[in-house]
């Protein structure tokens, strides 16, 4: 009789719910639970999501009793981002939970819950909650799978097609050469084959004089030296084909203008004067930024309209939340670089500074007037006008880390050669004032994080307020970060929709780009310089640059895991972009390590990859940053959606926008453009 029951009452609310689809219509993440309710009294259905960290149960849906046996349901829309705690209460939701489940619903499925009593014991009536599933959900991953397919032929087309014209190049040119190889005769040959040999010592003295490498990198013989210059950035293999190209054709121009009766010596002088070698860049850092750049464009277009492409609501981890300290970090690693190259070129530190003032200035003052509103907002406003942003953080943490490695950076660094216990931490020893300089920063946040009164809030709170620590402090979100900026900043010149607005039920502003938030930015930024300083010790010997790349991650993870006690909430300072915690800082520089020393192995050690494509953008960071800031809400980077029900359209739109801006900055690469302040 159960069983038959239980068939009947699935059918009878089966066509219930395909009733309500058409008042229902589902968009992405989105799923149907209806609720029947059994009960000769009214319940309250009530829900919390496990992202919200001891938060309230908040109510979702309230039936009244039922009527003469006739049972009375509703339906409601809810979230598939998370799993869902959910409880059946009687009456108001005060009372003790008379069934309780927990469960990740899955999008644009309909699920359905019996409540019904059984029988009396002891006096206790026995409530039961029935689930059951009247329409499957369906795959919300499948838009992923098929833009990774579509993106993974892309790129076998476009090395395919690159391979084709290079075996098509190389075959050209043999036949060049052997067409220019018949014509010549055993005298012409003699005499080419001897200018060659004189004329290529001396412009292998001087290519050598002027910091390149030799042709046969020692990386190829098993890393054993060095195949960089003293600037500290690497030779990569088509460089090498550039090097030895280079170094035919001048012989071969030099064998005609002697055939010719020219002064052979001149044209090869006036060759190298004109081809004087500059630094090579450092093609993984410029691939590091590229890819987190892109990264940051696609999730500031939206992601698809995924909630892991999207900020965590309070601590946690999410994609979006590692590409702004990828960059940071970015930015201490080209500071190291770029200073050591600028004090060898006799660059004075007076100018160093000036320059980096005005780059500040200017950083600060787009973040300001031209990327914290838009067109919607109307006229500008210091009334509303935000203060704190990205550039503003990226600039205030570049003019802190590189006002301190002005004074600090020494002009020349000898690579160490000793065996001592010291040569094994001189990249520290040397810069002691800088450690000491970022340990006293870290130490006034976490003084004013833990010990600043905050009237209303615990000492120390770190939590997003709300509903969240069981609605015990409701107007402390941020504690002391917040404290902080609504006093020295005020209240209308902060962000008011902070990630933690919807999951927790804030209603004070937040500002995730904040005044305490930037101290630790700094820090993560000091790591990143650190990551340069090891570089520009350790560039005779790669193997030794990953090694200390691979030591540093370790032990940055070694101490976010006490600090996080590897929870996400439990710790003593969990992981927490909006705050940019110590934890946070730690986590993703001990991420940065990790994938700077894995690029740095593939594209400058072992040239498996030239970086391609994300170099590109990579070395127009600026340009790109700030335009797809500014035209984030123009076509063809948005348009009006008419698909809400799946990801697709989401996921095209902004996959489309940052292979634009890919793409803009390929050209702009062609062009030799690279915007620079």
């Amino acid at each position: 009789m159960g069983a038959v029951r239980n068939s009947n009452l699935l059918l009878v609310l089966g066509v219930s719910v395909l009733c309500l689809t058409t008042a229902f219509e589902l968009k992405f993440d989105e799923a149907l639970l209806t609720v029947n309710n059994n009960l000769s009294e009214p319940i309250t259905l009530v829900y919390v999501s496990d992202y919200c960290y001891q938060c309230l149960l908040q109510p979702l849906l309230t039936l009244p009793a039922a009527n003469n046996s006739q049972s009375i349901n509703n339906t409601v829309v809810i979230s598939t981002h998370f799993t869902l705690t959910m409880q059946v209460v009687k009456g108001g939701g005060n009372a003790d939970p008379l069934c309780r489940w927990k469960q990740l619903y899955g999008e644009h499925g309909h699920y359905i819950v019996s409540v019904h009593s059984l029988l009396k014991m002891q006096d206790k009536e026995a409530v039961q909650c029935d689930h059951f599933v009247s329409r499957t959900p369906s795959n919300c991953y499948l838009p992923l799978l098929v833009a990774f397919v579509c993106l993974l032929c892309i790129c076998g087309l476009y090395y395919f097609t690159s391979y084709i014209f290079s075996i098509t190049s190389e075959a050209r040119r043999h036949d060049i050469i052997g067409v220019i190889s018949s014509e010549e005769s055993e005298e012409h040959k003699f005499s080419q084959a001897v200018a060659r040999k004189s004329g290529a010592t001396q412009l292998h003295r001087f290519l050598r004089s002027a910091g390149w490498p030799e042709p046969e990198s020692q990386f190829d013989r098993g890393l054993s030296g060095s195949d960089f210059p003293e600037s500290g950035c690497p030779l990569d293999g088509r460089e090498k084909s550039e090097y030895q190209g280079r170094i035919d054709m001048i012989m071969t121009n030099k064998w005609t203008l002697q055939h010719n009766g020219l002064d052979s010596d001149a044209a090869v002088n006036t060759e190298q004067n004109a081809n004087v070698s500059k630094c090579r860049r450092l093609l993984s850092l410029d691939t590091f930024r590229g890819f987190s750049l892109t990264l940051m464009v696609f999730v500031n277009y939206g992601g698809g309209g995924y909630w892991f492409f999207q900020h965590a609501p309070w601590n946690g981890l999410t994609v979006a939340d590692l590409v702004m300290p990828w960059f940071v970090f970015i930015i201490g690693t080209s500071v190291a670089l770029a200073f050591s190259s600028m004090l060898k070129r006799g660059i004075h530190r007076s100018q160093l500074l000036r320059k980096l003032i005005w780059r500040t200035c200017i950083l600060m003052a787009i973040g300001v007037f031209f990327l914290n509103y838009g067109p919607a907002d109307g006229p500008l406003s210091w009334r509303w006008a935000r203060i704190p942003g990205v550039l503003q953080r990226l600039g205030f943490t570049y003019f802190i880390l590189s006002l301190m490695h002005t004074y600090f950076s020494k002009r020349n660094l000898q690579p160490e050669e000793s065996h001592q216990w010291s040569a094994a931490v001189r990249d520290i020893v040397a810069y002691w004032p800088e450690w000491i300089i970022i340990a006293a920063l870290e130490s006034i946040s976490l003084c004013l994080t833990f010990f600043l009164p905050v009237p209303g809030c615990p000492m120390g709170y770190l939590g997003p307020g709300g509903i969240g620590d069981y609605g015990q402090y409701p107007n402390c979100t941020g504690g002391a970060a917040s404290y902080i900026d609504k006093w020295l900043l005020g209240i209308d010149h902060i962000y008011h929709y902070p990630t933690c607005k919807e999951v927790y039920r804030t209603t004070q502003p937040f500002d995730p780009e904040g005044i305490l938030g930037t101290i630790n930015s700094v820090v993560t930024a000091f790591f990143g310089l650190q990551a340069g300083k090891i570089i520009l010790f350790y560039r005779k010997s790669p193997h030794n640059i990953l090694k200390r790349f691979i030591i540093w991650s370790i032990l940055l993870g070694i101490i976010s895991a006490i600090l996080t006690k590897c929870e996400r909430d439990g710790g003593f300072i969990p992981i927490n972009k909006n705050l940019w915690s110590l934890s946070f800082v730690t986590t993703l520089s001990c991420f940065s390590f990790l994938l700077l020393g894995l690029l740095f192995y593939v594209i400058d050690v072992k040239h498996w990859w030239g970086g391609q494509p994300f170099i590109y953008p990579g070395m127009n960071s600026i340009f790109v940053y700030v335009g797809h800031s500014l035209l984030a809400t123009y076509f063809p980077f948005n348009w009006e959606v008419k698909n809400w029900t799946s990801h697709y359209e989401f996921l095209a739109q902004d996959l489309l926008g940052t292979s634009i801006w890919v793409f803009v900055s390929f050209l702009l690469y062609k062009q030799k453009f690279f915007l620079k302040i």
